[in-house]
């Protein structure tokens, strides 16, 4: 607070909030401090995402978009806003990383963040969240730049959506062929009461991680 009123910005002070704010370090709330800084640097520019231009996020995106769709799911509802329970695994083994260890990742390296924590018979329930909108641009832009780089050349993603506001069932139905075509093994689609896996749900899932690119315009609900 002292910063934004040396540099005149004290008004603004809720939005630098919801960009920069949402990390907790014993007790204490923390900004991001590359964030904060860019800002500072630029007074007359409004709050703006920072952090997303601070490093590569091309390996991030492919880890998280090109992982099972329990994953992809768990995006699209955190890029929304909505409560995510999930428990996070202490370890984290990177040669074959799965949805839980993941999550692991994100969560150390500042993606996520958490809102409660719980200890359930020796695992660790967290309430997970993304941070601020800072966080949340770089969120959506990995995952708009690795849909554009895996469907290059084949229909696009906003091929998708604008066919899908404009009615034409047809095209909808022709672009998501050829994604489906593209990205899912038939052993995805399997009927398996025993493992909870359904295709039905499958696909559900899937469709839904396709529109979240709608959001900044639209409300994409399931």
């Amino acid at each position: 607070t002292t910063l934004m009123e040396k540099a005149g910005l004290a008004d603004i002070m809720p939005a630098i909030r919801s960009y920069y704010n949402g990390y907790e370090f014993g007790g204490v709330d923390i900004y991001n401090p590359w964030s904060i800084l860019s800002c500072l640097h630029r007074p007359i520019s409004p709050p703006m995402p920072y952090w997303v231009n601070s490093g590569s996020t091309e390996e991030v995106a492919g880890l998280v978009w090109s992982g099972d769709m329990a994953m992809v799911a768990d995006m699209r509802a955190l890029l929304q806003r909505l409560p995510l329970t999930r428990w996070i695994s202490d370890a984290t083994p990177l040669p074959k990383m799965r949805a839980n260890e993941l999550r692991a990742m994100l969560l150390h390296a500042g993606y996520f963040t958490v809102a409660a924590m719980r200890r359930q018979g020796g695992v660790l329930e967290m309430d997970l969240r993304v941070p601020n909108l800072d966080v949340q641009a770089a969120f959506r832009m990995s995952m708009q730049q690795w849909l554009g780089d895996y469907l290059r050349g084949y229909a696009t993603i906003e091929e998708l959506c604008r066919a899908l506001l404009r009615g034409e069932a047809e095209r909808v139905e022709h672009v998501l062929s050829e994604v489906v075509l593209r990205t899912v093994s038939a052993i995805d689609v399997v009927d398996n009461p025993t493992k909870g896996i359904q295709p039905e749900q499958f696909y559900h899932a899937f469709v839904l991680g396709l529109l979240v690119s709608m959001e900044g315009t639209h409300a994409v609900r399931s």
